[in-house]
């Protein structure tokens, strides 16, 4: 849920499968990592925040337009 302005709007993103298969594709190269826990958490993490922040600002521009 995103808080803009004066409103609230919940917007659901639908994964396509593309999209899908380079997340598994992600997943399995980070397993992969020779990481301990902690690291991987704050990579994960790192990834989560990157994501949601990039779709926010591409969800906000499509206002701009």
């Amino acid at each position: 849920m995103m808080t803009y302005s004066e409103f609230t709007l919940e917007v659901e993103i639908k994964i396509t499968e593309d999209g899908k298969a380079k997340l598994i594709e992600a997943s399995n190269f980070i397993n992969g990592l020779s990481l301990g826990r902690t690291d991987n958490d704050k990579l994960i993490a790192l990834l989560t925040s990157t994501t949601n922040q990039v779709m926010k600002d591409a969800f906000l521009q499509g206002f701009e337009l």
